[in-house]
């Protein structure tokens, strides 16, 4: 007879007193056995001592300790590698999911946020469309449209900021790292913004002007108008600048352009100022802010039903019209304050513009009052006596 089959007739109650009494020390005997197994820590000992024990006839004791033992590393077995699955999953998720997961929460300059209609191919990139708004709102002269990330994980990249345009055959790739929507850039002079008294205001428009306490005139950069007047002469010839032109009066866009367009001088890379009419009828500038109106940046494309005119796209700049420059203007404000974070992220200043003054922008056309050009010395000789010129900044061309 078996001990299962002797167990199978001690539950059922059919053995002697004798026989059932065996049966009970067993039983006992095995209980201590376990437990001293469970509370044991010395287990290769264990199975040494085990392996050196005799065989006995029939063998019962030898044989319910080795299935035991048997179990007992079975079980220590699938739990490490259950544990090892556990860890190595872990592992894996910290190195290769956790970091895009992290990176979800925050600003992705590579998102795509439009794409050409008659190009699958050719994309719009989240930051690109970004700094180009960015900069032709705030960096006449140095608009810059494309950015290179490469995603380091958990909300880090780093940037690469190409130059794509020159005039002077230089170029400069802006280098950095954006960590979690904060920008740092290596050198931020490209991204300077222009002196808070860049443009001297006329007489009849409203906001921040320098004063000269002894004369009580207005002066720009260059101090007084007959200094920066005197100034100009010493530029260098066949040297490029950055020039930044005061209009003695707010003029009408399309006036303007075509006075513009009959100067002879050699000019690049216009950009115009723009002036907001209050209710009142007078006019004011915010933040200094304008657009590129020479049409010398790369095709781009965007949400076109809530801003049609940010970009160029699938258009031809040279076609747009004065209503064309409005309606980009006023596309250009109303991204840059439905996203404060752009203004934030390169360190410059919040939009906020009433609906009702680009309104009246949109009804009465675009008006300026000061324009920049990339230009040599005899184009500036030559404004500078124009009588609708009230003031001329100068400084060295950089991108």
């Amino acid at each position: 007879m078996t001990y299962r089959e002797l167990l199978k007739l001690y539950k059922e109650g059919k053995l002697d007193k004798e026989t059932r009494r065996e049966v009970e020390k067993a039983i006992e005997k095995q209980d201590a056995i376990s437990a001293y197994l469970f509370e044991e820590s010395d287990f290769p000992q264990l199975d040494e001592e085990a392996d050196a024990l005799p065989e006995k006839d029939g063998g019962d004791d030898t044989q319910l300790l080795a299935v035991i033992r048997r179990s007992i590393r079975k079980a220590f077995i699938k739990m490490g590698v259950i544990v090892g699955a556990c860890v190595l999953a872990a592992v894996l998720c910290a190195v290769l999911v956790l970091p895009h997961v992290v990176s979800l929460f925050y600003y992705n300059p590579n998102e795509v946020v439009g794409k050409s209609e008659q190009n699958e191919g050719l994309l719009t990139q989240r930051m690109s469309l970004d700094l180009s708004v960015y900069s032709e709102a705030f960096l006449p002269g140095r608009c810059r449209n494309h950015v290179q990330a490469d995603a380091e994980g958990y909300g880090e990249y780093v940037i690469r900021i190409p130059q794509t345009w020159t005039i002077d055959g230089r170029w400069e790739t802006v280098v950095g790292k954006l960590t979690r929507g904060k920008l740092l850039l290596y050198n931020e002079n490209p991204f300077r913004l222009p002196t808070g008294n860049a443009f001297v205001l006329p007489q009849d428009m409203e906001g921040p002007v320098m004063i000269d306490h002894e004369t009580g005139n207005r002066v720009g950069p260059g101090g007084e108008w007959e200094d920066q007047y005197k100034a100009l002469e010493e530029l260098k010839e066949n040297e490029w600048y950055i020039g930044y032109i005061s209009l003695k009066n707010v003029t009408e866009y399309e006036d303007f352009d075509a006075w513009l367009q009959s100067l002879s001088a050699e000019q690049a890379n216009l950009w115009c100022a723009v002036a907001l009419e209050q209710e009142n009828g007078g006019y004011y500038a915010k933040n200094s802010m304008g657009f590129n109106c020479s049409g010398m940046w790369k095709s781009m494309y965007w949400d076109a039903q809530r801003y049609p005119y940010l970009a160029f796209g699938e258009q031809d700049p040279g076609q747009w019209d004065a209503a064309g420059n409005t309606e980009h203007f006023i596309s250009i404000v109303h991204y840059l304050q439905d996203h404060p974070e752009v203004s934030e992220m390169f360190g410059g200043p919040q939009v906020r513009v009433p609906e009702e003054d680009l309104q009246r922008l949109r009804e009465n056309g675009l008006h300026v009052y000061g324009f920049v050009i990339t230009a040599k010395k005899d184009t500036f000789l030559q404004l500078r006596d124009d009588p609708r010129v009230a003031y001329i900044y100068a400084e060295p061309w950089r991108q």
